[in-house]
This record gives C-alpha cells, sequence and structure tokens, in this order.
C-alpha cells in the first residue's frame, strides 16, 4: 500500500459551540496528541484505547468512534503486515457505523468510511476493487454532497482517480476539477474539534492540474 505523509493540526478554538463538556474534549485532544505527537506504533494503541473508553461511556457524540476509527485505518496504513492490516480496517468500520448510529448524514463521517474502504480494497485489490469502488464512490459522493466546503473527500477521490486510474473509471469526475475544488476549500475549512489532515496530499495533487 502506499503510503501517505499527512501533516496534522487539531483544531479546537477557545470557545466551544458543542453540548458536550470541556472535560469531554480535553479527553478527544488528550487521544489526538498521543496519534500525532509519538512515534512508534504504540501511539495507535494509546490513542485508541482513549477514544474506546469515551465511545463504551456513549456521551451522546459521534466524536470517539469517528477518531477510533480515524486511528485504526492510520494504524492499518502504518503495517506491512497485512493479515493485522485487515483486521484493523474491520475494527474500524464498525466504529464508523457507530458513529453512523450516533449521527447520520454526517460528511466527515461519509469521508471517512469511503477512505477506510479504499484501504480495506487495497489489502486484495484484483479481487475487490468490483465490489468496493461503487461503494467507495458512494460514500465519498455522500460526503461532497453533504458538505461541499469539505475539501477531505474531494482530495481523497481525486488522489484515487489519478493513481488507480484502471480501478477507479467514471466519467463523473475530472481529477482535476475535484483538486481545484479542494485547493479552494482548504483555506478556509476550520472545524471546531476537528484534526486537519490531507492538505498537502492536495497540494502535490494539483501539480498534476498546472
Amino acid at each position: 500500500m502506499k503510503k501517505i505523509f499527512f501533516l496534522f493540526v487539531f483544531f479546537a478554538p477557545g470557545i466551544t459551540l458543542s453540548a458536550q463538556s470541556g472535560a469531554f474534549w480535553q479527553e478527544i485532544e488528550n487521544g489526538l496528541r498521543n496519534l500525532v505527537e509519538y512515534n512508534g506504533p504504540e501511539k495507535y494503541d494509546r490513542a485508541f484505547n482513549i477514544f474506546k473508553d469515551m465511545s463504551g461511556r456513549n456521551q451522546g457524540s459521534y466524536m470517539p468512534d469517528y477518531y477510533a476509527a480515524l486511528t485504526l485505518t492510520f494504524h492499518a496504513e502504518d503495517t506491512e503486515d497485512v493479515t493485522l492490516m485487515d483486521s484493523l480496517l474491520d475494527m474500524a468500520l464498525i466504529y464508523i457505523d457507530k458513529a453512523v448510529a450516533v449521527q447520520p448524514n454526517n460528511a466527515e463521517i461519509e469521508f471517512l468510511k469511503g477512505y477506510t474502504l479504499t484501504a480495506k480494497m487495497q489489502v486484495n485489490g484484483s479481487e475487490r476493487y468490483e465490489a468496493y469502488v461503487p461503494q467507495i464512490m458512494e460514500h465519498y459522493d455522500n460526503a461532497m454532497r453533504l458538505d461541499p466546503d469539505n475539501p477531505r473527500a474531494f482530495t481523497f477521490l481525486a488522489y484515487d482517480l489519478f493513481n488507480y486510474k484502471d480501478t477507479f473509471v467514471t466519467g463523473k469526475y475530472s481529477p482535476c476539477y475535484l483538486v481545484n475544488t479542494a485547493m479552494k476549500n482548504w483555506p478556509n475549512y476550520h472545524p471546531e474539534h476537528m484534526l486537519l489532515w490531507g492538505n498537502e496530499v492536495a497540494t502535490e495533487l494539483a501539480k498534476n492540474c498546472n
């Protein structure tokens, strides 16, 4: 699997508009700092255990399940063990479904499901692409429809179209249209309590569109 290197920025403004408590967001930030600021595979376990524990307490937010899934997906992308990779991605999909149950029709969750399914497909692309590509496209489509200002789905669908041309065959989107839309949206994309990642991928892809 091709490794993508991300620049992580945790955006957490001083005024919280959410109904969740300050302690809740402190736990979220603690989990993300474990994920972002440490090296080695154990960082994934530390971060995941925080989000898993928060999920088990059922605090009425999709964030713990979303970040548990994101951590598992990043862990899967950072291992060469395909059996472990597949297992981690299966677990990530379970947490994504839990996040959907808390907050349906959420663009970030739809994006993450498409992204995780892409990683799952890549474990064995020759056998999985026919079943997975339509699902991936559906979730990216949903993300872009639900929040056209969210650049992440635009970025990573463009990435797939550029890098897996024989797999992602679609006349619906031009990869440069997707990249240009993402580049327009990234500077103003600062959602509260979200981990920002993927903008440097769009910057690299944009070099193909000059």
